[in-house]
Formats: structure tokens, sequence, C-alpha cells
């Protein structure tokens, strides 16, 4: 009778499992693009004008999945004053997946993006009185960070979008390593925008 019981249980707990990912699956088929949140999207949808776009590669990091970080430069040609800065991050699921969603985050949000990593990356359990717990940031371009406790331990996750949404999972301890590669990408942009001034 228990064994019967226990596999009722079990088999519950399987449609609820496999009818959550159906509803997520058809509300990714019946999601619509969200209009440009970023400068930089708004800027590069332009038409009718010569878009300049510069982009140097700040670096990776490498879990269950992929993040690639790259600073990011749009300017107009006929109007060099016309410019806007900022980040992009790509992520994969794993790094063989042809699958891939970038985010971009805007030159003056990313000093709220570093202070939003300090935070996560001291969250633990003690931040609510609940069993499980998860601390999120999230930029206007749909890329979020998040730690999230569980019973096996305090985990990462990175991720892209919201239509067709990507997420890659990491130690706690890469935190520290997406800060640096933000901070250096900050810093490759104050250099060109510097250079670019001195010209």
């Amino acid at each position: 009778m228990r064994c019967s019981f226990v596999r009722v249980l079990c088999l519950l707990g399987v449609s609820f499992f496999v009818s959550m990912c159906s509803a997520r699956g058809q509300e990714q088929e019946n999601c619509i693009p969200a209009p440009p949140a970023t400068k930089l999207e708004v800027f590069s949808s332009q038409s009718g004008v010569v878009l300049i776009r510069g982009f140097s590669r700040i670096g990776s990091i490498r879990g269950k999945g992929l993040v690639t970080v790259a600073a990011i430069e749009i300017r107009a040609a006929n109007n060099t004053k016309m410019r806007v800065t900022g980040l992009s991050f790509t992520v994969k699921e794993s790094e063989s997946s042809a699958k891939e969603k970038t985010s971009f985050v805007d030159y003056d949000e990313l000093d709220s993006l570093l202070k939003g990593i300090d935070y996560i990356s001291g969250a633990d359990r003690n931040i609510t009185h609940l069993t499980n717990f998860i601390a999120e940031y999230r930029t206007q371009g749909d890329f979020s960070v998040m730690t999230f406790g569980t019973a096996s331990g305090i985990h990462l996750a990175v991720a892209s979008g919201t239509c067709g949404k990507l997420t890659a999972h990491f130690e706690t301890t890469e935190l520290t390593q997406l800060k640096t590669l933000i901070e250096n990408g900050k810093a490759a942009i104050d250099s060109a925008q510097q250079n670019s001034n001195e010209q």
C-alpha cells in the first residue's frame, strides 16, 4: 500500500514537471520580443545612416555553459559626437551548443551591475526565513546574474534574453571573474574614449 502511494506521488511529481516544461515551451513560442531597451539597441536600429560598430573581446567564463564579454562602441559616420558605448554578454548553455543569446548593457548601467554583483556575491540563506532563495540582478537589456540556494548548496547562473532565454551555470567563485571582465571592459571603453578625444 505504501509503495503504491509513493508511486502515485512520483507520477504526480513527474506530471507536474512535464506540464511546467510544456507551459514554458509554449510561452517561448508565443513570446513577443520586447522593443529595444538599451541605448546600444536603439542606436543600432537606426536606418538611413552609416553606423560604425567597434568591439573588443574582453574574455570569457567557462562552466556549465559559456559567457563571453565584449566592449562595444557604435557611432554615426557623419557625426563623431553621436556615439554610444557599453558591453555585450553572449550566453551559451554549453560550449558546443550552436544556440547563443546576446544582451547589451549600456555604459551608464555598468556601475549598478557591479554593485548588484557585489550584493549577490554575499547572499546566503540568511537573507530569507524560507528554505530556498534567489538573489538576482537584471539589466534593462535582459542580462541577469543570480545566485540561488538549494539543498545542495549555493549556485550561480547567468542568463540572457526573455524570448528564447539561455542560462549558463557556474561555481559562485566565478562571480569575481565576471566582475573583473566587466571592470576590464569598462576600462577598455574609457581608454578608447580618451584616445578619441585626443585625436
